[in-house]
């Protein structure tokens, strides 16, 4: 009989639904609210690619890892500036002008807002996030 007790607390556990987890669906999955600086646009992905057809074009800077660039690609033109590793984010984003205009991307628009509120205190004026990320660029076509 003690043996039974774990056993049936356990399938008591299992049937109770207000015990029992659930994974939020992917559409319930948000970026984090983050206040974004004034500089900072939001843009689509049809806003997104106007700016770049413009003259001139802005920096485009991809923030995901080596591992997801090598498995999804990225968007042609951008340079490679690694959110998650330090060095490397410092070594891209040193090379550049914070006066010029950039547009950051990562997988799904999370770092980009981090990303975006680090280069604005870096003094980055001009900054645009594809909202999204990569992945409503590639659902765009």
């Amino acid at each position: 009989m003690s043996r039974l007790l774990p056993s049936a607390a356990c399938f008591v556990l299992l049937l109770n639904p207000s015990c029992r987890q659930e994974s939020p669906s992917p559409a319930a999955v948000q970026p984090p609210a983050l206040d974004l600086p004034a500089s900072v646009r939001v843009l689509a992905v049809d806003e997104a690619a106007a700016l770049l057809r413009a003259s001139p074009a802005p920096t485009l800077l991809d923030l995901r890892e080596d591992w997801e660039i090598q498995a999804e690609g990225r968007i042609p033109g951008s340079i490679w500036a690694d959110f998650l590793n330090d060095e490397r984010f410092a070594a891209a984003v040193g090379k550049l002008d914070p006066a010029q205009p950039c547009l950051l991307y990562c997988a799904l628009g999370t770092r980009a807002r981090f990303a975006a509120q680090k280069l604005s205190e870096r003094g980055f004026t001009h900054l645009y996030l594809l909202e999204g990320g990569l992945e409503a660029w590639l659902q765009a076509g």
